[in-house]
């Protein structure tokens, strides 16, 4: 009698555990149909983000309407990013939300300068944190923060505000972000319309002539300054939310795909089922393209996704091919092409760059630079998401008009012969550079154009190839 209780038992929990199977198998095969894990690439992107969103925060004070429309700038920044929420509020409505300042992942703080100082409104909502958030304990310890703010002068003693919302938000235990733009305007080939051309490392500076009202202060190139700042804090708000939830047990290198079929069968809603999602769409992605017989260049996806990386396969069949010149001798041809590179790179948006050296590459079929600008790019906080997209940019929401110009302005002149660099290409490009970034911009896309030819005619080795005898 007991034997058959027991076998009963085992065959009853046998009979759950087939179910449980085909419920994961069915709740996997319907969600790679929905998002196109399997068949349709181009909406990978929607698989990654559909259910993770994110809220980046954006409390300010305007005593005349400027700072308010620097404000708006920079929630419209971070709101390109696909799956981030931001939120904007004045001082006043801030601290009647402190529940919403406390679920978001990056908060980005807004004074204008008045006497060297943030305004006395600000000052008020500084210390009215204390009993909500720090007596609450640490409320905001580990977010992420930045800020902006705006003055009548050109210098104005900005600075001076900075450095106090910075100390402010160290002392709530935050971690701060800066502009991560070069000075702009600092040459005589500069002008007033290029981004940060204030010059502000700590924060984005804005500066509004005192006789103009808002719709005509602060200037067009402080509003672009102001929402790059606010992509790049949405940006980096993301890599942490992603980073948090890799370190809770959702790492790509060592999850395999049947684990990450489990982990979000049943989990439609939130973070962890969204995570599960994204790795897994990504990771099949990777094998699929690793199957097919053309050339598939490696991107090394960082030490996030270590068992997918040097994907490369030789388009001549595997062949090893042996070294013609060594590109890395010393060249005054090759120096001077450099020192160019450098002062386009140093006009324009570093991640920027990468992305255009990267599509270029690949356009080019050049492995060794793809190598390379790669993991340049991932050095400036490039996502593998996005460079795994990099090629259907068209067909993907993750990328801004900013970048969508520019890289429709590198395949333009890479491929010149065959689109002779058309004009409504052009006035895009125009609408989101100024004439010196262009400029910049232009060069940028033909030296990388130069070194692919040069590193593809040398045969540069790659690291992760066989190297010929």
């Amino acid at each position: 009698m007991s034997r058959n209780r027991t076998q009963k038992r085992q065959s009853d929990q046998y009979r759950r555990q087939n179910v449980n199977r085909r419920n994961t198998s069915m709740t996997f095969t319907k969600a790679a149909r929905q998002g196109g894990v399997l068949e349709q690439s181009v909406r990978q992107e929607e698989v990654i983000v559909m259910h993770s969103t994110i809220k980046v925060a954006v409390v300010y004070h305007s005593g005349f309407g400027h700072t308010k429309k620097q404000a708006e700038a920079v929630r419209d920044g971070a709101a390109e990013l696909r799956g981030v929420h931001a939120l904007l509020m004045d001082v006043t409505e801030a601290q009647q939300r402190w529940i919403d300042l406390e679920v978001c992942e990056a908060i980005i703080f807004s004074a204008p300068t008045y006497m060297g100082s943030a305004s006395a409104e600000f000052k008020a909502f500084q210390e009215a944190t204390s009993r909500p958030v720090l007596a609450k304990g640490f409320a905001w310890s580990g977010k992420l923060a930045a800020s902006f703010t705006n003055s009548g002068a050109r210098s104005g003693d900005k600075l001076s505000n900075l450095v106090q919302l910075s100390l402010f938000a160290a002392q709530h235990g935050v971690h701060w972000i800066n502009l991560g733009l070069p000075p702009a305007n600092n040459s005589s080939q500069g002008s007033d319309e290029e981004r940060n051309r204030l010059g502000f490392w700590l924060g984005a500076g804005a500066q509004s002539n005192v006789d103009q009202g808002p719709d005509l202060a602060p200037t067009r190139s402080d509003l672009d300054t102001a929402r790059f700042l606010g992509r790049r804090v949405a940006e980096t708000a993301w890599q942490f939310a992603r980073g948090r939830s890799i370190s809770n047990g959702l790492d790509p290198g060592t999850i395999s795909v049947n684990t990450l079929q489990s982990s979000f069968a049943g989990k439609d809603d939130g973070v962890a089922g969204g995570e599960a999602k994204r790795l897994l769409a990504v990771r099949m992605s990777l094998e699929r393209f690793a199957k097919q017989p053309c050339f598939f260049q490696a991107m090394h996806m960082s030490r996030s996704m270590p068992s997918v990386v040097s994907l490369s396969l030789d388009s001549q069949g595997g062949r090893q091919m042996k070294p013609r010149i060594n590109l890395a001798s010393p060249n005054e041809g090759i120096e001077a092409m450099r020192a160019a590179n450098q002062w386009a790179a140093s006009l324009l948006d570093p991640k920027l760059v990468a992305l255009v050296k990267v599509r270029a590459s690949q356009i080019n079929g050049c492995n060794f630079c793809l190598h390379m600008h790669s993991g340049e790019a991932f050095k400036h906080g490039e996502s593998p998401t996005r460079l795994l997209l990099l090629d259907a940019w068209r067909e993907s929401a993750l990328f801004s008009d900013l970048e969508r110009a520019a890289l429709a302005w590198t395949e333009s002149l890479t491929r010149i012969a065959e689109t002779h660099a058309p004009d409504e290409v052009f006035e895009e490009v125009q609408r989101c550079f100024s004439q010196n970034e262009i400029i910049a911009l232009s060069v940028a896309i033909a030296l990388i154009n130069a070194f692919n030819r040069l590193a593809i005619g040398a045969r540069a080795h790659h690291p992760d190839e066989p190297q010929a005898n």
